[in-house]
């Protein structure tokens, strides 16, 4: 099974950020299709290097959509909100395109893996799954790991969901730094909340 990458637009005029009620934030992009509800105290931070996005594109990589993580994060020193390394929870968005019929697993298997096995060798980091499991995301079979990434100075959890509609494919990742179980619950009803048009 070979996977085909392409360029995305990733233009911010299709992103639309509204309030929502219970505390949560409704966040779109259409020309994904995708859709998430996020906690009313986080931030959503857009990708804003395009050009590098359409170059990951160029070398096989996906296309980040943005990353949401609380909004009690220091803005960066460009003034704008920052889910940098110091955030205890970030949620990261990225569309790939694949092959059409390429399964949620295949996905994983033969366009994540790699990378994450190449990244563990170059970073030295351990890798340790928990957890995998089939789940449900808008109708469509997804797949859910949840692993422990540690070295000698740290360790965080991971959960990783992959999801296929067609020929696109949506990698929601999350890195917990801290305090897992207290944001487990938000996660997933993010995760929960994410539709595919």
């Amino acid at each position: 099974m070979s996977i085909v990458p392409v360029f995305i637009s990733l233009s911010d005029s299709g992103l639309q950020i509204s309030y929502g009620q219970d505390e949560q934030q409704n966040f779109t992009a259409p020309e994904f299709g995708i859709s998430m509800q996020y906690p009313a105290r986080w931030t959503f931070v857009p990708a804003e290097d395009k050009e590098k996005e359409e170059q990951d594109y160029a070398t096989g990589q996906g296309a980040s959509v943005g990353t949401f993580c609380p909004t009690a994060s220091l803005d960066s020193i460009l003034g704008g909100p920052d889910c940098g390394m110091d955030v205890p929870i970030r949620l990261a968005l990225t569309v790939y395109k694949l092959e059409e019929g390429t399964t949620s697993k295949e996905f994983y298997d033969f366009k994540i893996l790699p990378f994450l096995e190449k990244a563990s060798n170059l970073l030295g980091f351990d890798r340790k799954i928990i957890e995998t499991k089939n789940i449900n995301i808008s109708g469509l079979a997804a797949l859910q790991i949840v692993e422990t990434r540690s070295n000698s100075a740290e360790e965080n959890k991971h959960i990783n969901v992959f999801v296929v509609n067609g020929s696109k494919g949506y990698n929601i990742e999350v890195l917990v730094g801290r305090g897992y179980d207290t944001y487990v619950p938000t996660i997933q009803k993010m995760i929960d909340s994410f539709k595919i048009e």
